[in-house]
């Protein structure tokens, strides 16, 4: 898996994001996060990610 970030200027912190992510995956581990909903509403989620997709800066 690689992503080259460089068009966009990205920032370091979300190549580190990438990165915990991709490790994430390649050591089938769960990630912990603060989800927002469109209504702006938070929730915890606890996912075992299978694969990341970046798009467009997301």
């Amino acid at each position: 898996m690689e992503v080259d970030f460089s068009p966009w200027g990205s920032q370091n912190s979300q190549r580190q994001l990438f990165t915990l992510i991709r490790n994430a995956i390649i050591t089938n581990r769960v990630i912990k996060f603060r989800y927002y909903n469109v209504a702006g509403e938070q929730s915890y989620r606890s996912i075992e990610p299978a694969k990341l997709l970046f798009k467009d800066k997301s």
